[in-house]
Formats: structure tokens, C-alpha cells, sequence
């Protein structure tokens, strides 16, 4: 481009810039910023958020505040995708009051916060277990007329049944109903986990039949947090029946899946069962893991049932897997 007299300008540096970002290549877009300056080229609103943005999502909550230091000082107000980098870095590094400070000073800068704005600090106040003020701002952003999304509502679900506070978050699936948002497997997923945390079994089971009725395909990962929680309930044929539904079903079952059923059968003291279904584990292509050994084999210590322990450690050790007593 400079070669044939083209000079580049902001629209060029600026794709560049972002394209070195997205790609990871902070140091190559930092070097274009530096390079722009060079030429006389002034670095707009659009470079500065673009690098915030990209030494946020990299962790490196510094630099990022280094650029926006920058920025300032050349005079360049930040938007809201930059103050939105900002917050969400805050929160992943578990700063939640500082993303709050940064959230409550937008609109005295004059700028209002958006959708996403609101996710990430909610996301934030969620992972703190502050899920109260969580829906404060969820109750807020409805009032200034910001539609919640998706990701809203997912967010508020699984902070919630991380709280125990199940019938709250059913009231949000049948909101996000309501309003054509309808909640996705992984929601489901949460819920259906805080059903079983919480012991309520029955409703967990007519719960996947609930969401299994409105078109929504339940994976693996649903399956084994039902056979999980009915194993640890003492529910063991219950789990067999789900167990042997998924692979009549020919769902491709996981080891986390098989290591579940062990241990239920482990909890019940059928260790025949146990070693049985650990060798038929091979046989229907999954590998079992230093888990699906050990999960036996203490039990078996457990026991006294020394002998068939320490064939199992041999066996494990043969193959390749590492036993870590739990003494060491």
C-alpha cells in the first residue's frame, strides 16, 4: 500500500488494529498504535475501545487501564464499549465493586448504559452470590425500557439455583416463555442441577419430561446430572433405568457418565456390579479414567476388601493411570 503512494489512514490502521486483536496479537496492534502516532495519525474512540477491549479479554487489567489513561489524556471520551471492557475484566478478576463504580459513573459522563452492560454486571453480582441485587438491576434495566436477552436471563437463572432459590428461577423460564424467549438445554441444565442439589427428585424427573414435551433435546450433560443426583438419593434402579434408556438410545455416553454409575453402585455396596460395568466400559468405546478406578477402589479400602483393591490399583497402574492414595 505505501509502496504504490498510499498513505494509510485511520480507517486502514483501525482494521488492522482490530484484526491483530482478534487474532490474539496484542503486541502487533499495540506496535500499529505507536506507529499511527508516529505518522501524525490520531488515534479515534473506535482504536482506543478496540485495544481495551482486547487487553481486557487477555486479563491484562493494566494495560488496559493504561490505554484508557492514554485516551483520556488525548482528550478522547470513552463510549460505552469501552467502559463495558472495563467492567467485565473487573468482574472476572472477582473486582465486582469496581465494575459497579465504572457502571454508576456512565451516566454521569453522559452515556447510558446497554444490554450488555447490564449482563456484566449482573454476571458479576451473580458469581458473588449477590443474586438480590442482581435482580435489583434486572428490575432497573426493565423500568429504563433495556430489553433483557438471553444471556440476562440465563445469567439470573443459574444465580439463582446456585442460591436455592429454584422457585425464582422457574418464574424467569416461564417469563422468558412468555416473552419468545425460550431458554436453551444449558438453562435447563442449571435448574434441573439445583432440583437435584436441593433433593427434589420427582420434580427433577418430571422436569426433563417437562422440557423434553416442549421440543427441547436434553444432552448427556442433562442425563448425568439426573443419574447423578438419583444415585446420591439412594434411587440406584431409577438411575439404571435412565442409564440403560440412554444407551438403547444410542446416546454417545461419556466417561463422567459411567464414572456416575459407579460410584452409585459403589454407594450400595455392589461392587461386583461395579467392576463389571468398569470392564464393559472398553467394550462400548469409552476409556475409564483414574477416577472411574479410584471411585472403586477406596470403597473397596472401605470395606477391608484389601485384596480386590490392590488388583484393581495393578490393573490401573498397568495401563498407564497414576493411583494417588488419599494418605499421601
Amino acid at each position: 500500500m505505501t509502496a504504490k503512494g498510499i498513505s494509510p489512514n485511520i480507517v486502514t490502521f483501525n482494521s488492522l488494529v482490530y484484526g491483530f486483536c482478534i487474532v490474539g496479537q496484542l503486541k502487533e496492534a499495540f506496535a500499529l498504535f505507536h506507529e499511527m502516532v508516529l505518522k501524525n495519525i490520531t488515534p479515534d474512540v473506535y482504536t482506543f475501545s478496540t485495544l481495551v477491549d482486547a487487553f481486557c479479554k487477555e486479563g491484562n487489567v493494566k494495560q488496559a487501564i493504561n490505554v484508557l489513561a492514554m485516551m483520556m489524556k488525548e482528550g478522547i471520551k470513552p463510549n460505552v464499549v469501552t467502559y463495558n471492557a472495563l467492567m467485565d475484566v473487573y468482574c472476572l478478576v472477582n473486582q465486582v465493586n469496581k465494575a459497579l463504580d465504572i457502571f454508576n459513573t456512565m451516566a454521569d459522563k453522559g452515556l447510558t448504559p446497554n444490554v450488555r452492560s447490564y449482563n456484566i454486571i449482573i454476571n458479576g453480582l451473580c458469581k458473588i452470590k449477590m443474586v438480590d441485587e442482581a435482580m435489583n438491576l434486572f428490575e432497573e434495566m426493565q423500568s429504563k425500557k433495556i430489553e433483557p436477552n438471553t444471556v440476562t436471563y440465563s445469567t439470573l437463572i443459574d444465580g439463582l439455583c446456585k442460591s436455592g432459590k429454584i422457585s425464582f428461577a422457574l418464574e424467569l423460564v416461564d417469563e422468558m416463555h412468555s416473552i419468545g424467549q425460550p431458554a436453551d438445554v444449558i438453562t435447563y441444565n442449571s435448574l434441573l442441577h439445583a432440583l437435584c442439589k436441593n433433593h427434589q427428585l420427582d420434580k427433577a424427573i418430571a422436569f426433563v419430561d417437562k422440557i423434553k414435551g416442549e421440543g427441547i433435546q436434553p444432552n448427556v450433560c442433562t442425563y448425568n446430572i439426573l443419574i447423578d443426583g438419583l444415585c446420591k438419593e439412594g434411587r440406584l434402579k431409577d438411575a439404571q433405568v435412565v442409564f440403560q434408556d440412554l444407551l438403547i438410545k444410542g446416546y454417545k455416553v461419556t466417561v463422567w457418565t459411567y464414572n456416575i454409575m459407579i460410584n452409585g453402585l459403589c454407594l450400595e455396596g455392589l461392587f461386583d456390579e461395579a467392576i463389571a460395568l468398569l470392564s464393559r466400559m472398553e467394550d462400548n468405546g469409552c476409556i475409564p479414567d483414574v477416577v472411574s478406578y479410584e471411585t472403586i477402589i477406596y470403597s473397596l479400602f472401605q470395606k477391608d476388601e484389601r485384596d480386590r483393591a490392590d488388583k484393581l490399583v495393578r490393573e490401573m497402574i498397568a495401563k498407564g493411570l497414576y493411583f494417588k492414595s488419599k494418605t499421601q
